[in-house]
């Protein structure tokens, strides 16, 4: 009995620390806050070239204008769709239509574009295009909740702030 407790406390200690200090890793890096009003914040204190490993390297070395852990965490995010374009020297990733498996009515294209290379929710533009199937098998275009394009976004960037730490970058 006495071990379990131990047990379960050392398990629950173990994750507040983890939590502990991923926040205060990030905390404490002002630079990587995408919703910071330093004015001192530039494109160019922002861009940071990662390893070599890394599918950004190419963006990095050709001067493109996508953050390169922008565009990996961008091309991460949107894998699951069919790309019809990605143009890294461009810095516009274009998607052919998704049908959702469990939404067969409904399909999604993506385009996705970066206006500089910081890394900042500033730099990248989603327009996500719908349409819904009729009744006589016809597509048409349907609103698309200006949500999606945000949550989209803010996900990029959270998995782009993971990139760049983990490049050991910081």
């Amino acid at each position: 009995m006495r071990t379990v407790g131990l047990t379960l406390s050392l398990r629950s200690l173990a994750g507040l620390l983890t939590i502990f200090l991923s926040l205060s890793a990030l905390g404490g890096c002002s630079s990587l806050n995408p919703f910071s009003d330093d004015e001192g914040e530039t494109s160019a204190n922002q861009s940071v070239t990662p390893p070599a490993t890394t599918a950004g390297q190419v963006a990095a070395q050709s001067g493109a204008p996508a953050n390169p852990f922008m565009w990996q965490a961008t091309l991460e995010h949107v894998g699951f769709m069919p790309f019809q374009k990605v143009d890294d020297q461009e810095g516009v990733i274009v998607t052919d239509w998704y049908i959702p498996p469990g939404a067969p009515l409904e399909r999604f294209r993506l385009d996705v574009a970066f206006s500089s290379r910081a890394l900042r929710a500033e730099a990248i533009s989603i327009d996500v295009f719908r349409q819904e199937l009729n009744s006589a098998g016809q597509w048409f275009d349907a609103p698309s909740s200006p949500e999606v394009s945000r949550n989209m976004i803010d996900s990029i960037i959270a998995r782009a702030l993971v990139l760049r730490q983990d490049s050991g970058a910081l």
